[in-house]
Parts: structure tokens; sequence; C-alpha cells
């Protein structure tokens, strides 16, 4: 890759626009941009726009949307300081808080999490894959190498990360490593733990980085599911904590007596752990959101297929890393079923109150399998389909409709807007003829 344009360090005293960031149902990006003469005024007023106009983000009757910017979020551009952004809050215009907002969801979730005396902290693994070429047929569209998991980066990739890693620290998004994946040209970033509303903030940002630093050496940053058949997919992996409002200790760290001292955890962290397998099925949709989320669930791909845990089994939809014995205030649950295409903000209200859901109702978990253990005894197959995460975007969202708990977590508006807006994705893909049909079956 060939570097077009030299990131510059960024200054505060060069911003010229400023823009105004918010997040739709789906987790796509949105802003509208303003001078910076005009975020003072911004900061007092809010930022008025056409909610309507914005697929799934509101009805005609609420379009009236004012961007509320939250200062703690506002960022310079390393390379390009005549620009910023600062991301915001969607609020009516009486100024309550807009019930379509996934970042305002988030913050409810966090709120009633803690009623219950808890943070909540995450740290995800944001994989990805770098490709030559911007052809969208898959021909056309080849990794940047041929490495492998943990190799060294090549030439390819080395100076990409180099200002990856140097922009992350400009944009105060901290991480704690990163590094090639299995695939060629699959590469993974993990962000360092924090608040679930700055690891948020903290995961668009950090794919809006990547896109753009791509684009300029000339290559494409993907964070599609499974852009290519017989390799791994992409995922996010999201590690969880919950944090003690009264002195910040680790919920889930072991405690005297409890049954989960092989793992390090304590009775809140196992029940957590059950309730997040409770509504496995349930949060499925919102956690892998796309059609093409399902063809990573496929065994033998570090993916998980069953809903499980366990310690070692890279397959386990749920596992418990190991920690030092020296540090076991450091246990953390790590989910596997979500991927980078997720609305992150959505994606950490399902786990939340998921995890949630098993401390109130004091669940337990499951017997933990490890790898080369029996699987799920199941006595036909429509309960063994019990035990195993949906099979396909249409299998999710059933699963989804059916989870109450999901209505609670997400609010009833941006349910009935996300299951549209996936019915209808599923629908179209559905009704496509594809090229495997083709020819598969056109000579039948």
């Amino acid at each position: 890759m060939k570097k077009q344009n030299n990131s510059t360090q960024a200054d505060m005293s060069q911003v010229q626009f400023v823009h105004l960031e918010f997040v739709d149902i789906e987790g796509s990006a949105k802003s509208v941009t303003i001078p910076i003469q005009e975020l003072e005024a911004t900061q007092r007023d809010g930022r008025w726009f056409d909610g309507g106009s914005i697929g799934g983000f509101a009805r005609a009757s609420e379009q009236d949307m004012y961007l509320e910017p939250d200062m703690n979020t506002f960022l310079v551009y390393p390379w390009e300081p005549q620009r910023a952004k600062v991301i915001c809050d969607v609020a009516q215009p009486d100024g309550a808080p807009f019930a379509g907002s996934p970042r305002g969801q988030l913050k409810k979730s966090a709120a009633f999490a803690e009623t219950l005396g808890y943070t909540f902290q995450t740290a995800p693994e944001i994989e990805f894959f770098l490709l030559h070429g911007s052809d969208l047929q898959s021909e056309q569209l080849q990794p940047i190498d041929k490495s492998s998991y943990f190799d060294a980066f090549g030439e390819a990739s080395s100076a990409f990360w180099r200002d990856v890693m140097d922009s992350f620290a400009a944009l105060n998004i901290p991480i704690e490593s990163c590094h090639h994946e299995a695939a060629s040209g699959q590469f993974e970033v993990d962000l360092a733990l924090q608040n679930a509303l700055a690891s948020a903030d903290a995961v668009m940002t950090a794919k809006q980085t990547i896109k753009i630093l791509a684009q300029r050496y000339g290559a494409r940053a993907t964070f599609m599911p499974k852009p290519f058949s017989g390799v791994n997919g992409s995922g996010m992996h999201v590690h969880q904590r919950l944090a003690k409002l009264n002195g910040g200790a680790n919920a889930f760290a072991q405690e005297n007596g409890t049954d989960g001292a092989e793992y390090g955890l304590s009775d809140i962290g196992l029940q957590y752990i059950a309730g997040q397998i409770a509504h496995a099925q349930g949060m499925s949709a919102v956690l892998a959101p796309l059609v093409n989320s399902y063809k990573r669930f496929v065994p033998n791909h570090e993916a998980p297929v069953e809903i499980n845990w366990g310690h070692h089994n890279q397959e386990a939809m749920i596992r418990v890393p190991k920690v030092h014995s020296q540090r076991i205030n450091d246990v953390r649950i790590e989910i596997r079923s979500p991927d980078s295409s997720c609305n992150p903000y959505l994606a950490y209200c399902a786990l939340l109150r998921s995890g949630l859901d098993g401390v109130t109702r004091k669940l337990d978990p499951p017997p933990p399998r490890a790898v080369g253990t029996p699987k799920a005894a199941a006595s036909s197959r429509m309960e063994y389909y019990r035990y195993i995460l949906p099979q396909s975007l249409s299998e999710a969202l059933t699963a989804l409709e059916r989870d109450e708990l999901m209505t609670e977590a997400l609010g009833p508006l941006i349910l009935n807007e996300f299951l549209d807006a996936k019915w209808r994705e599923w629908n179209a893909y559905r009704l496509e003829v594809s090229q495997w049909e083709l020819q598969r079956y056109l000579d039948n």
C-alpha cells in the first residue's frame, strides 16, 4: 500500500468545522457539519435536524429533533486538523431524551445497572479485513497479505498500523494491543476496558479511523463478518465486567465460598453468565445483525455455534479467560457471538440487561464445556435447537420478537424499528437469486 497523504498532529487552533455526530438504529454514523463559531450556540441551544429523514429513526410526527453535543467526546482529526467531531445525544423539542436514540438507550441501561449498585465496563476486540482494490466483485477483493495469526506486520501493513496507533492516541482511544488474525489480511485491535458508554463511542470512532486510514493507503477496510468462504470471519468479542459502585471492586471476582473457584468467578459472575445464556437466542439479532453474520457461525473457525461457556474453548459462546492467581480481580467474562457490524450501543444494552437478568433472578448457568467434551445432549432435533445460536437472520429475528426482556433492553420504539428494518433486509436477501444458485441449479 502506498500512502497518499501525511497525517499531522491535531491542533485545536486550526479547527474550522465540527461534525455533530450521532448513530442511527442500524449503527450507521450520521452527522451535520457546523462552523466552529457555531459550536458554543449549539452547546447552549442544541442543533435542529429533521429526524424524519433518517431511516428507522423517527416517525413523521417526531421529525423535529435536536442534537445535544457531549463535549466529553470532542476530538480533532489528527489527519485533518481543520476538522473535529463531537458525539451528540438526541432530544425532542421539549428537551426530553428521544426514545429512539441508541446512545440514549445505553445511558438508560447503565443507569438501571447503577440502581443495582454496578457500573458496566466493556473491552471489545474489533476484527476486520484489509483488502486491495475497491471493486465489489469478490474475485477482485484480495487480502493485502498472506500472513496468519500473530505474524509480524509486513511491509504492506506496518506503516498503516503505525498511523492507526498514532491516531488512536491522538483521539484518546485506549487500546491494549493490535495483531494479525488467523486469516490472510485479517487484523484485530483490542480496546482497553472502560465504562460502556465511552467504549461504544470508542468503537464508532475506531471503525471510522481504520476505514479512513485504509483509504489513504489505497486499501479497503471491511468489518463485514464473513467476506470470504472457508476462512475465519470477523467478530467483535466483548470482554465484560461489573464494577461495584461502592469502591469499584470487580463484582465478577471470586468470593469466599463461591462455586466458581476454578474460574475465579463470584456468584454474581456465574449468574451474569446464566442470564446471557438464557437470552442468547433472543439477543443474537442485535449482536450479529446482518444476513452475512450467520455465515460466521460455523464449526472449526473460532466462532460460536452452541450456547455454552468455558475456559479454553475458542468456539464457546462465552469464555472466561484465565487470570494470574495474584490478579484474580482482573477476571472478565468474554462473549464471542457479537461481530463488528453491530451497533455497539444496542449490543451493550442487550448484553447488560441479559446479564443483569441472571443476577436479579439468581440463575445458575449450565456446567461449563471444555474443548473435546461431548456436545449438548438432545432427545430430538427440536430440542437440539434450544442449545445452538440462530443459524440465520430470520431465526434470530424470530427469537428476538419472543424475548420480552429485549423490549426492555432496547425500548419498544427502537425494537420495532430495528425489527422492521431487519425483516426488510432478510426478505430482500431471501428473494435474491444468487450466483451460487445459478451455478448449482441452472441445468436442472
